[in-house]
Formats: structure tokens, C-alpha cells, sequence
């Protein structure tokens, strides 16, 4: 049966135990940042034949006359020979945590506003790189259908902007059609110069431009249809329709050639195609830095010839 003298013997004997293994260990990392601590000696038992030793450094044990441990020994007050301490645990301090997130919150505000900008870039480019795509399929097909396989003329054979309007938009998935009659299918206030300068007003207005809406979402206009592609201007010589403007987010800012609108014209110098303004043929960009050409009082910021640009270098839009 166990009584307190028993365990007494046992707790001498376990602490014996503990006080070898643990012999020598002053600070050890253990995981979850915790240190083992290694109390002074005096705190320890070594294992000795001896049932009085001594407990945590208390005197020795009273004995009954026959030899036994007293009874009344205070168990409850034992301790254990080691104890957990987080005072030197592995962690950051407040301070440190709040300099690093102030840093990281610098940085982040340097960088993220470049990195908005270069993936609205991105997707401009792609709305146009699409547009481009889809108008050169629709101008092939064009041309077949008018009867004149690899050639637009005998598709274009009128010069009413309503009249060709009519049947260019048959070749698109159109979720609305403005024509020339009513308006709310292009942006009406458009930035001239690429980084939004130089507005100008009226893209929207009636009878000028022939304008519509793709399913996906590109607005559209077009102007200045050629009968028989007898248009020319810079080193083409077959142009058939001098303006088309595609704005790839539709009415959604910032509105601003160069960026979301790009300026093209339909082609038949060599088969069917939409040619970029600033291409090589016509007002190329590379006359002046930027995707200038001598336009807008000599900036270098007008947008109306970046489409070249973007072509050229790979569908890029590096200004």
C-alpha cells in the first residue's frame, strides 16, 4: 500500500534520475521557441543510498524511532528540479515587428503603383494585339465575299460612310450599334497625347463617324471610306477606309490614344489589312522619340502614332 513515506523514496529515487540526465545542460533550445533552464545544483538530488537526502536544499528528513520517514513529510511541497522559461525564446520584439511592416509598407508604396501601371499596360496591349487579330481575319473574309479574292476594292465600292458602315459591322459580334445616328458608343472626350493631355471633345458625335460596340466589349469608329481603296497617303497607295479607332476597354477611361485607343487604317497595298498609324508606311514613330510624329507642337507624347510602335517592338508598350 502507498503511503507517504513510499513516494517520498520514489521522488528521491526519480530525482536522482533527473539530475543525470540533465547533468551538464545549462541552456538548450527546444522547439516552439521554449529553453530549458538547469536550476542550481543546490536544487538538485543526487541519487544517493542515503533516504535522507536532501530535498531542494531543505534540511534533513525527520525520522520516527524506527528509521521510517515522518509522516507528515510535505510532499505537496516539492518542486520540479527544472523549469520552462520564454525570456529567452527565439521571437521578434514589438519594435522590430512594427519597423519591418513600416518598411515593407514603404516599399509596397513604391513599387505597387508601377506594377498597376505595367499590368494595365499589359492588358491594353493585348486588347489591341486581339482587335488587330480579329479585324485582319474580318477584312480577308471582306474581300472574298465582295468578290475580289486578296483584294478590298471591289468590296469598297461606295463612299457613304452609312452605306460601308453597314456592311463592315456585319463581320463583328456587335452588342450595340450606334451607326451615324446616335450616340454612346465611343468615348466622346479623348486625350490626344498618351500620358492624357491635349482633350478633345466630339469622337462621339453623330454623322462624322460610323461607331459600335463588340460583344467583347472594344468601341469602335470608323471614317472616310475610298471607293475602290483609291485613298493614299505617305507611301500607301490603297487605302479604304483612312480611319479606324479602337478603343479596347469600350467607354472605360483613361480614354487616351496610346494607351486604350489605337489608330489604324484599312489597306489593300499588299491584300487586305488594317495598318497601324506610325508604321513605316505612314508617319512613322521613329522620326521622333516617343510615338511623336512632329504632331501636337512638337511632343513627344502623341498618341495617335503609338500603334507602329507597339507593333514594331513586339507588342510592347515601352513609353
Amino acid at each position: 500500500m502507498l503511503n507517504r513515506n513510499t513516494i517520498a523514496r520514489f521522488y528521491v529515487i526519480a530525482r536522482g534520475w533527473l539530475s543525470a540526465l540533465t547533468k551538464g545542460i545549462h541552456r538548450s533550445n527546444l522547439s516552439c521557441g521554449r529553453t530549458l533552464e538547469r536550476l542550481p545544483r543546490r536544487n538538485f538530488v543526487s541519487p544517493r543510498n542515503d533516504e535522507n537526502a536532501l530535498l531542494h536544499g531543505a534540511k534533513h528528513l525527520p525520522r520516527h524511532n524506527n528509521g521510517k520517514f515522518n509522516s507528515q513529510f510535505p510532499i505537496t511541497n516539492f518542486r520540479f528540479p527544472f523549469t520552462f522559461s520564454l525570456s529567452n525564446s527565439l521571437a521578434f520584439t514589438l519594435a522590430e515587428v512594427l519597423i519591418t511592416l513600416g518598411i515593407i509598407g514603404v516599399v509596397a508604396g513604391l513599387m505597387i503603383p508601377g506594377v498597376i501601371a505595367e499590368s494595365q499596360k499589359a492588358g491594353y496591349v493585348a486588347g489591341a494585339r486581339k482587335a488587330y487579330s480579329l479585324w485582319n481575319q474580318a477584312l480577308i473574309q471582306m474581300a472574298a465575299d465582295g468578290g475580289c479574292i486578296g483584294d478590298l476594292s471591289c468590296f469598297f465600292d461606295s463612299a457613304d460612310l452609312k452605306t460601308m458602315g453597314d456592311k463592315i459591322v456585319k463581320y463583328f459580334n456587335v452588342a450595340k450599334n450606334c451607326d451615324t445616328t446616335t450616340s454612346g458608343c465611343f468615348p466622346n472626350t479623348v486625350a490626344n497625347n498618351f500620358d492624357g493631355s491635349d482633350i478633345h471633345s466630339g469622337y462621339d458625335g453623330t454623322n462624322n463617324y460610323y461607331r459600335f460596340i463588340t460583344a467583347d466589349g472594344m468601341a469602335i469608329e470608323i471614317n472616310v471610306p475610298y471607293l475602290g481603296c483609291s485613298g493614299s497617303g505617305g507611301s500607301l497607295t490603297k487605302i479604304c477606309m483612312y480611319w479606324v479607332y479602337i478603343d479596347v476597354n469600350g467607354l472605360k477611361k483613361p480614354n487616351a490614344f496610346g494607351r486604350d485607343i489605337f489608330r489604324f487604317a484599312i489597306v489593300n497595298d499588299n491584300g487586305p489589312a488594317l495598318y497601324p498609324y506610325g508604321g513605316a508606311k505612314y508617319a512613322p514613330w521613329k522620326i521622333n522619340s516617343g510615338c511623336n510624329y512632329g504632331y501636337n507642337n512638337g511632343t513627344d507624347k502623341q498618341g495617335k502614332y503609338c500603334a507602329g510602335r507597339i507593333i514594331d517592338e513586339g507588342w510592347q508598350m515601352n513609353y
